[in-house]
């Protein structure tokens, strides 16, 4: 296609291995290092193997603060 770019991603653990805890650690600490503008809070990592437990991560820490701020910016009189 004309004006397209094709992007090709290979990683190997057996080349370069890393493990869960190194590559979250990795990347909280470049989010403290390189902070995103008008960042709320600095993000943290936990690796959950139970399904309930990342559910209930997701609703709490993720879904219902979204839907607060959404909810106050909306009575505030501001758009997104």
């Amino acid at each position: 296609e004309n004006g397209s770019v094709q992007v090709y991603h290979h990683s190997s653990a057996y080349h370069n291995p890393i493990t869960w805890r190194e590559y979250t650690n990795t990347v909280v600490d470049l989010t403290r290092k390189y902070p995103c503008k008008n960042m709320l809070w600095y993000p943290g990592t936990k690796c959950r193997v139970s399904m309930p437990r990342i559910v209930t991560a997701v609703v709490l820490l993720q879904l219902l603060p979204a839907l607060m701020l959404n909810i106050l910016s909306k009575m505030a009189g501001k758009d997104h």
